[in-house]
């Protein structure tokens, strides 16, 4: 799954401090309905990636360290260590004995790599902004994927 449950909470944790105020993490997390122990957790990995700020004291609390515009989706997929992969071989240190054994990647790998340049490109372009407030420009229903089938 390339968006995880904890880059959805991240999400919500987004949009309940875009408004440019502070607010301490027990009121952000039942105000996103995320749980307190992921919140916190969440909050820690996107002050280290100098997405918020996070004070402490009475007048404490979590907010933005810039707009949201300013961020995309692949940054908070990479602030978060989810970072998008089609495939292990397109992610480094990922070791191949077959490309160490033919002196050569594979027309797999090579065309894994061109759709992993592609999905970055596409997340790249997406705005936390414009994913979290902004309807998409195109009449495209929203879609759930169905459930595997079991097997008989």
């Amino acid at each position: 799954m390339l968006i995880t449950r904890k880059t959805d909470y991240a999400i919500r944790l987004l949009r309940g401090i875009a408004d440019g105020g502070k607010k301490k993490i027990p009121v952000l997390a039942e105000n996103e309905q995320v749980p307190r122990p992921f919140a916190y957790k969440i909050t820690k990995k996107l002050q280290q990636a100098g997405i918020v700020a996070v004070g402490r004291g009475a007048a404490g609390g979590t907010s933005l360290n810039r707009p949201l515009a300013a961020f995309t989706l692949l940054d908070l997929l990479r602030a978060l260590d989810d970072y998008p992969t089609v495939t292990a071989c397109t992610r480094a240190p990922y070791h191949c004995d077959w490309c160490e054994h033919h002196r050569m990647a594979c027309c797999a790998h090579q065309h894994m790599s061109q759709i992993q340049r592609r999905l970055e490109a596409e997340l790249a372009a997406h705005t936390l902004q414009a994913v979290i407030f902004d309807p998409p420009d195109h009449d495209d229903p929203p879609m759930r994927v169905p459930a595997p089938r079991e097997a008989p």
